[in-house]
């Protein structure tokens, strides 16, 4: 069994400056080609919730939410409290929360992802911090886990921007054995408030599985990944899944309290929470 764990979140969501300057009840009333402003903009977030008990969090770099007013904020509190810091970017598409995929060369998705690990290395550094890990976002993350050629290109301009940074993947990613393959630092990740298919893939969020609804099913995620590498998948299968960290989204709906029950789950297995190891 797992004797040390890395529980981590998705923090710094949302915004104090208005998204292009316009306020978020007007992006709640418009629509643009048809389509309004993804509804994870608005969503209730649980940041407050979930700082006390995580040992690292991501830090949403501004390209899919957030902005710099949130990051700064954002970063203060958790190098306050001595929690690792990771970036969260994505591809620009703040409209549709980072969900959509970008079609760029390979200098266009340098210069993002070099654009928003700059500015959020600055902030940190100026709390006296400094970035553990790399985590993508939305759809850019399903191109770095399951495209091989993005999970090349990620890796090389990683490597290249600072390789002492982790590269965090999905558990069960065939990207991790590309990663470590190019010699990049590689942690893996479960998600304990998601439903997994049996493939060991999320499904889909319009699965009537897609989120877990209670603290106890996450708690039970947690213990189960770490004491037997196991996962129960959707349909009452069980799979294979191990990782270096957990994570519960800031926006599921009753975070705080299921990151309380699983913390104090690991803790009645002798499962020490930690950052991952430098």
């Amino acid at each position: 069994m797992t004797s040390t764990i890395d529980f981590s979140t998705e923090v710094g969501e949302g915004f104090a400056l208005p998204p292009f300057g316009l306020s978020a009840d007007y992006w709640q009333n418009v629509e643009v080609d048809g389509r309004r402003m993804h509804e994870r903009q608005f969503m209730r977030r649980f940041d407050d919730g979930l700082i006390p008990y995580v040992s690292s969090a991501s830090v949403a770099c501004g390209l899919h939410s957030g902005d710099p007013v949130v990051i700064a904020d954002t970063v203060k509190r958790l190098a306050a409290r001595g929690i690792a810091i990771g970036a969260h970017p994505s591809y620009p598409d703040v409209f549709r929360f980072g969900q959509t995929h970008v079609d760029l060369d390979r200098e266009g998705l340098r210069a993002v992802l070099l654009y928003q690990l700059g500015a959020l290395q600055a902030i940190v550094e100026r709390e006296g911090a400094r970035l553990q890990h790399v985590w993508f976002h939305g759809a850019l993350s399903f191109d770095v886990n399951y495209d091989v050629g993005t999970c090349e290109e990620v890796a090389d301009i990683l490597l290249e921007y600072d390789p002492s940074l982790t590269l965090v993947l999905m558990m069960g990613s065939p990207a991790v054995a590309v990663a470590k393959r190019l010699g990049a630092r590689v942690a893996t990740l479960a998600f304990l408030d998601r439903g997994y298919g049996t493939d060991g893939r999320i499904v889909p969020r319009n699965h009537p599985a897609a989120l877990l609804q209670s603290a106890g099913e996450v708690a039970a995620r947690a213990v189960g990944i770490v004491r037997d590498r196991l996962v129960r998948a959707v349909d009452g299968s069980t799979i294979a899944g191990s990782a270096d960290m957990l994570l519960v989204h800031c926006d599921t709906p009753g975070a705080g309290d299921m990151a309380r029950a699983v913390v104090q789950a690991l803790d009645r297995e002798g499962v020490q929470i930690r950052k991952l190891a430098a």
